[in-house]
């Protein structure tokens, strides 16, 4: 979708626009105060507006590139252009310069610099971009320009190039030229490329079609800080230079506001008008929104920070409860949360996990259930790992990973949610870790689909990458992380292996340990026991439904349990207290791939002795346990909270549970 172009001091908005049928092009103008239809030209083509020295340019193709009177439509010259060997009515847009009365017009891999009162070519620039290898089809010609934009203030023209082409994959890279001095600044990767400009700042936004894009903000025409794992697809995002923010079409129905400076997300918002964004007009304050062919406007203004509202009464899906989290202080408060599985699939939000579904939270121990919803993203809030605050009774905090809008934070039990994911490379968080001590510390660790493992020291605020892995597939903190400083860490450092890493001092050394099994990368579960600084129990299982067990901190396991439940396999476990014969309970949870709804099976273990060995419990046939919480007083009651296939939630007496044979 081409952008809008604003004329901020004639109240006009142009675009690009068909007669009925889409058989002629046309230019059309519009009111920006309100987006009503005024005129519509008879010629139509890329666009770009000079609106200081009064001239609109329309790109013909073969035809030239005229020059119009923009308030009367009135052709002023046409000036002939070479032929583009591929013209697409999309094509790269005519880019006007202002202060200089010039206009960039491009053809194949070059870009004419026109004097727009005379309407003389002045010079070319040819860039020499080579493709890469397409689907194995050798092509070695200069690639032409796929599309353009231009910062007036800091004189530097964008170009893209589409490098790699293999259905469905495409690729692009941006080229950044430096119009004043004649030279190019920095090349940045791409997919559709979607772009805005101005303020001495380049925003890009790009989408890669099986799954989450890319937002980059240039500096001085070279990309400076980047985020990934974005859903919602390739949308514009827009300056507010007054505000210092950027908006952008998230989800469907909602809106993305980011920080200008640093591109943190700030908030996120249902739209204020349907349709998507199109353009920004900072005199009239006004947001502008295309559907189906018609302008909408709405006032900036309107996208107020969120408040803290009562979540919504809902009925508990009747899909798998995927993972129970209860208050500290259960006893008192009876609050619980659980991540339940959506009803349908939530393929237009563009979300593409595995794992995740809707978070939920219940003050009378699963009776009853509420959607937490204000500051998230609406119905595509889809949540792939929450956690509690270890002080939740006294702090109410909760996190929770919005899958392609990264991490959430709320100090309320969930009335206001607000982003904590400033930093952050990747915005599909698979695993939040708190610290035992987070009331004290405020250390938390998350981990995405890319950017390895990050650390929080301040609750969330800002995030620091720490250790060597490129990619984390699997985390667990020390019970005692608090006192010990100890975690461990499964994933691929950059071009090797899987390995399996161990940290003492909160992530700043790491060391290797021994692999449970040849094939590391196919472990999903791993945890430290209690008092691992003295004991160096771990364990880890793998996706055969193998336990392992470690005495030494992980220099060697010892094979104590085959389940006979195998993977794509979900790993819980949880300890009781005592140092002597602890129990120790796991659940194992196998779904079927793709399948909708889910359809888990599932097997309860119990240990009395501190995992060397394993009994299998008997929950009788109507329970089949998929996620599970030991209560928060267990030394008293011994209670131990399943989640169910069912969606319900039962209670049972831990340690007087029977062991089948």
């Amino acid at each position: 979708m081409a952008p809008l172009l604003i004329d901020s001091g004639a109240g006009r908005i142009y675009a690009p626009a068909r007669t009925a049928g889409g058989a002629q092009a046309r230019t059309a103008v519009l009111s920006a105060a309100d987006g009503r239809l005024l005129k519509l030209y008879d010629v139509g083509g890329p666009l770009g507006l000079d609106a200081k020295n009064g001239r609109l340019y329309v790109d013909l193709g073969e035809a030239g590139l005229a020059v119009l009177n923009p308030a009367t439509g009135d052709t002023l010259r046409t000036i002939a252009l070479p032929a583009a060997l591929e013209w697409r009515a999309g094509g790269p847009a005519p880019q006007a310069d202002p202060a200089t009365g010039q206009v960039f017009a491009m053809r194949n891999n070059s870009v004419y610099v026109i004097d727009g009162n005379s309407g003389q070519v002045l010079h070319s620039i040819d860039f020499d971009l080579r493709p890469q290898n397409s689907c194995g089809s050798p092509h070695d010609a200069p690639l032409p320009i796929a599309g353009s934009r231009y910062d007036p203030e800091s004189r530097i023209l964008y170009l893209d190039f589409i490098t790699y082409q293999c259905t469905p994959y495409v690729g692009y890279t941006v080229i950044s030229y430096d119009v004043a001095a004649g030279k190019e600044l920095g090349r940045g990767g791409a997919s559709p490329f979607q772009a805005t400009a101005g303020d001495g700042r380049q925003f890009v936004s790009d989408w890669y079609r099986m799954g989450g894009g890319t937002l980059t903000l240039w500096l001085g025409g070279r990309p400076a800080v980047s985020s990934t794992d974005w859903n919602g697809g390739a949308a514009a995002p827009y300056l507010d230079a007054r505000r210092k923010r950027v908006y952008q079409n998230g989800s469907t129905g909602m809106m993305r506001v980011f920080d200008a400076d640093s591109m943190r997300l700030l908030m996120v918002r249902p739209s204020p008008a349907p349709g998507q964004l199109a353009g920004y007009d900072p005199t009239t304050d006004q947001l502008y929104f295309l559907e189906n062919g018609r302008l909408r406007v709405a006032p900036a203004a309107r996208l107020a920070e969120p408040t803290a509202q009562p979540p919504v009464a809902v009925a508990a899906p009747a899909g798998p409860l995927n993972s129970l989290a209860l208050s500290p202080d259960y006893g008192g408060d009876k609050t619980m949360f659980a991540i339940f599985p959506f009803e349908l699939p939530t393929g237009n939000c563009f979300v593409f996990s595995p794992v995740g579904g809707r978070m939920l939270a219940s003050s009378d121990g699963g009776q009853n259930w509420r959607w937490p919803q204000a500051g998230l993203p609406g119905n595509c809030a889809y949540v792939t790992a929450f956690a509690l605050s270890p002080g939740y009774a006294a702090d109410h905090t909760v996190f929770a990973a919005v899958k392609g809008n990264g991490l959430f934070k709320s100090t309320d039990g969930g009335a206001l949610w607000l982003p904590a994911s400033a930093g952050l490379p990747s915005m599909s968080i698979r695993q939040v870790l708190l610290s035992p001590g987070y009331a004290r510390d405020q250390t938390a660790f998350v981990f995405g689909q890319s950017g390895g493992l990050q650390r929080s020291a301040d609750g969330g605020r800002t995030w620091t990458r720490v250790g060597e892995l490129e990619t984390v597939l699997l985390a667990a903190l020390s019970p005692e992380f608090e006192q010990d400083g100890t975690l461990v860490a499964l994933g691929y450092p950059k071009d090797a292996p899987a390995r399996l890493l161990i940290s003492r001092d909160r992530g700043q050394r790491w060391e290797s340990l021994a692999s449970p099994q040849p094939a590391s990368a196919g472990l999903p579960g791993l945890s430290l026991a209690p008092s691992f600084a003295k004991w160096q129990v771990m364990f880890a299982a793998d996706d055969a439904g193998t336990l392992y067990r470690s005495g030494d901190g992980g220099k060697n396991w010892q094979m104590v349990l085959s389940s006979g439940v195998s993977g794509p396999l979900g790993v819980q476990v949880a300890y009781g207290p005592g140092e002597t014969n602890r129990p120790v309970f796991l659940l194992l949870t196998s779904r079927v791939a793709g399948a909708f709804p889910p359809d888990p099976t599932s097997k309860l273990f119990r240990s009395r002795d501190g995992g060397q060995t394993w009994q299998r419990v008997d929950l009788g046939p109507d329970t089949e346990p998929t996620a599970m919480a030991l209560s928060p007083s267990f030394e008293q009651d011994g209670l131990l909270f399943l989640g169910t296939a069912g969606g319900r939630v039962v209670t049972v007496k831990g340690l007087e549970l029977p062991a089948l044979p």
